[in-house]
């Protein structure tokens, strides 16, 4: 505003006069120009804030994830060694069978 002032100093009483009106708009929208900028950098910090807290909970997520693939594959392991103890225990049985019905 005062390099605009000081070129607005050398100018005629006429442009000096249209000029002030163009300064009061040049000020007006630099004003509302950075009232903007404030709200805008708020409103970023807020949405950094947001992907911090998604991004957290995504890692959170992640593992939880990780140890019930970890879960679930344990879980299938035994779960084939029980299939396999059933098979025998079921070959067995029908041998114990056999021999009884001879």
């Amino acid at each position: 505003v005062k390099r605009v002032s000081s070129v607005a100093s050398v100018l005629s009483p006429t442009a000096q006069a249209a000029s002030g009106g163009d300064v009061k708009e040049l000020h007006d929208s630099l004003v509302k120009a950075q009232t903007e900028l404030k709200y805008t950098t708020a409103n970023l910090k807020d949405i950094e804030k947001q992907l911090e807290l998604r991004e957290t909970e995504l890692d959170s997520t992640s593992k939880e994830c990780a140890r019930l693939e970890g879960e679930l594959e344990k879980a299938m392991r035994v779960q084939e060694e029980l299939m396999q103890e059933n098979d025998k225990a079921e070959h067995q049985y029908t041998q114990l069978l056999a021999q009884f019905n001879s």
